[in-house]
């Protein structure tokens, strides 16, 4: 059972140290960061660009890039947040704006000359850790909305949720007015869960019940041929064909064998326990 945070400050959500993030993405992330000049070359990474699940900032100390697992973890965080956002019947639906995310070494030596708290072995040259913003949304006209903590509150509930989850580690920060981001598990595939979330196209979540697993074929049995007297006998008996179907028939036949369109690119699971909300979260 999670924790309730009714009683937890922002940073006893979110305790988790650089050194904890270092090691994660050490195992997770770029074989050798020091060695990486051109990241969109790299087969190891993917490009990050603003989507309907967030946004990403103009970056002045990083570049948009990360591994594909964290990029997962990334779309997975806006997809909660937009969830518990229409859950709590917010009208006006912001995403969450990307801070940073890739350095290189050049940047983290620029980044260290204006803020003291930059630390040199980062875990941001690993391609597994992002900065997301607490103060700064991006609305549905994509327009920046400031000052505003009940997305804030929101927020840290999707991301409370996803590290109960084992999927992250997250530090609160207080002078970079942001949460500090890595990736923990690269094996979570959305198959872990007893139920699965789908997204369709209006961006709503729609409960739909788990995969059932593939059922393993049996070999089949070897048959002997019969001998011709007895095809014959059978050909003979066998009754004639029904009468081809009409026009009208046939399009009533593949309208209901077509399944409904749905939409699955953005499918991702969850524990019974986050059924009900109003076991744990906190107004």
């Amino acid at each position: 059972m999670m924790p309730s945070p009714a009683n937890m400050s922002y940073s006893e959500m979110f305790p988790d140290m650089n050194d904890i993030q270092l090691e994660a993405a050490k195992r997770n992330g770029l074989h050798d960061p020091y060695k990486l000049k051109h990241p969109e070359q790299s087969d190891e990474l993917v490009r990050v660009e603003t989507c309907e699940a967030y946004a990403v900032d103009a970056l002045r100390h990083s570049k948009p890039y990360l591994v594909p697992q964290a990029e997962k973890l990334l779309m997975y965080i806006g997809h909660r947040f937009n969830e518990i956002q229409t859950e709590y019947g917010i009208t006006r639906k912001v995403r969450p704006i990307v801070t940073s995310l890739l350095r290189s070494r050049g940047d983290v030596k620029r980044l260290r000359r204006v803020n003291r708290n930059a630390t040199e072995n980062s875990c941001h040259l690993y391609g597994t850790t992002f900065d997301i913003s607490y103060t700064h949304f991006m609305d549905e006209d994509a327009k920046v909305v400031s000052g505003k903590s009940k997305y804030k509150d929101l927020l840290a509930k999707a991301l409370y949720e996803l590290r109960f989850e084992n999927l992250c580690y997250v530090r609160y920060e207080r002078r970079q007015p942001c949460f500090h981001i890595t990736v923990r598990s690269v094996d979570y595939e959305g198959d872990l869960a007893c139920e699965t979330v789908e997204y369709d196209e209006s961006g709503q979540p729609a409960a739909v019940k788990p995969a059932t697993p593939a059922t393993t074929t049996k070999p089949e049995k070897t048959v002997k041929p019969e001998p011709p007297e007895k095809l014959k006998k059978q050909e003979l008996s066998a009754k004639p064909a029904p009468p081809a179907k009409t026009k009208k028939q046939a399009s009533t036949a593949v309208e209901k064998e077509k399944p409904a369109d749905r939409n699955t690119s953005n499918v991702r699971g969850r524990t019974k326990e986050f059924e009900h909300r109003g076991n744990y979260v906190f107004d």
